[in-house]
């Protein structure tokens, strides 16, 4: 690593028992570009750890710690800073937490100026593109490497036919406009259709509902063992629509027809009708969960050639290759002194 760019990607906030920031944007890319590149060598750093020894910092969502200075002391010592927007919500400063959703002030005060200060930026969204209109900085729209090791292999129409959807508790209340739409599914065809709801809390049954323990070690076979992945990211949530594609390209990995409403970013990953669905309304969710539903080798053609899609875009090979040309093009763009792109060992 001596001989090429040091990268640190973090700060490291979150434990081992969670993919979340750590598992997706921080670990596997580091893994990533030091499996794959010639040129940049990555680590991790946490809260307290010197930053000046790397050439490059990239801030994975948390940007608390860089507020208000941090950004301008590592120019001063010749380090470029690229931050990755992520799905931040909250930021916390002055002494307590701002939801950057709800308080205009300090979405000014505290986000705009470090977005401002940046090198570079990696955007989750296009929605995101408004953070930074003024900006001459390199700004690419980067997916997180695959992580799924299961795949779903079968696709008969025996058994019951569970629909699956992962995610926190505090996202679930938009999928419960889903529950009548079952029930008549449920009446119209006489299966037994099930929705899955792997998150957090003690794993319990409502009926044709079911909920599940997420686990770190189990959460991608959980997938491959569903029929249909779903997902509702409501239009008029601001913050819903600017979250990144991670979801439903997960369920694409697992090979899983996915039906959603999806936020931007969705829609740019998922080709409707043929790697998956969006339903905006009711009816369009009844049709196209009836149409799965009824028909597995349906099902086995939008799973498997969404999972065919998502392995060709967002394997770490491919990943890699483009944080290395953000970073070509941040150092093309503020050369270090004393070290270029050009000048790379």
């Amino acid at each position: 690593m001596s001989k090429r760019i040091r990268v640190g990607f973090g700060p490291v906030v979150e434990g081992e028992d969670t993919l979340g920031n750590r598992k997706w944007r921080i670990d596997a890319v580091v893994n990533s570009i030091n499996r794959h590149s010639k040129h940049f060598g990555a680590t991790i750093f946490f809260r307290d750890d010197d930053l000046f020894c790397f050439d490059i910092i990239v801030v994975a969502k948390e940007l608390d710690l860089f507020i208000p200075n941090v950004v301008r002391d590592l120019h001063a010592r010749g380090i470029r800073v690229i931050y990755d927007t992520a799905d931040i919500r909250h930021v916390f400063a002055d002494g307590k937490g701002h939801d950057l959703y709800t308080d205009r002030a300090a979405w000014e005060k505290y986000y705009r100026p470090f977005v401002g200060s940046v090198d570079g930026l990696i955007l989750a969204n296009p929605r995101q593109q408004d953070v930074d209109d003024d900006q001459a900085i390199p700004r690419m729209k980067i997916a997180l490497p695959l992580l799924n090791r299961h795949r779903r292999t079968r696709y008969a129409h025996a058994g019951p036919i569970r629909l699956i959807w992962q995610g926190y508790p505090e996202n679930m209340p938009p999928m419960l406009r889903l529950h009548p739409i079952l029930d008549r599914l449920r009446l119209d065809t006489g299966l037994d259709i099930r929705l899955v709801y792997n998150t957090k809390g003690a794993a319990r049954r409502e009926g044709p509902i079911e909920y599940t323990q997420w686990n770190v070690h189990r959460w991608d076979r959980v997938l491959a063992e569903a029929d249909i992945a779903v997902a509702i990211k409501p239009l008029d949530d601001p913050y819903q629509q600017r979250k990144p594609a991670t979801k439903v390209i997960s369920y694409m990995a697992a090979a899983l027809p996915v039906v959603c409403t999806p936020s931007q970013a969705d829609r740019q990953v998922i080709h409707h009708g043929k790697t998956g669905f969006f339903a905006y309304n009711d009816q369009e969710w009844y049709d196209y969960l009836h149409a799965l539903i009824q028909d597995p080798s349906l099902r086995s053609r939008i799973g498997n050639a969404a999972r065919r899609q998502v392995i060709e875009a967002y394997g770490d090979k491919q990943v890699a290759a483009e944080y290395e040309d953000l970073f070509e093009r941040v150092l093309a763009n503020r050369p270090m002194p004393g070290l270029s792109a050009s000048s790379k060992g």
